[in-house]
């Protein structure tokens, strides 16, 4: 599973979280099994979950779709700052290890989270 469909995922369980909505409620509300719902919520999966299975949990959750969500990503406008600021991300990445990639970008949440 990628890293991007694992934060929607998470996306998805926050807001569930912040509804008090139970599996076995999202399972009525989106004609889905409740296994299916919580091996894709806990991540339980072999493989990455169908984009149908995802678009269900999100419109029961009131959350953008997969693809919606990607549309945002695809569509986001970069200032010349902006993409300075991810070139160098890149370049830094390129010249860490998977940890340290890992623990840079734990650093930007602190950063990103910090200022709120």
């Amino acid at each position: 599973m990628t890293e991007y469909l694992s934060n929607y995922i998470d996306r998805l369980q926050k807001k569930r979280k912040e509804l008090r909505i139970s599996y076995d409620e999202l399972a009525d509300k989106t004609g889905l099994p409740r296994t299916t719902i919580t091996n894709t919520m806990l991540k339980y999966l072999k493989r990455s979950p169908s984009a149908d299975v995802l678009n269900k949990l999100a419109i029961a959750l009131d959350c953008p779709t997969i693809e919606e969500n990607a549309q945002g990503v695809t569509n986001y406008e970069l200032t010349p700052d902006k993409e300075e600021l991810l070139m160098l991300y890149e370049e830094i990445g390129s010249k860490l290890g998977a940890e340290a990639q890992k623990g840079l970008i734990t650093y930007a949440r602190f950063l990103v989270d910090g200022t709120k």
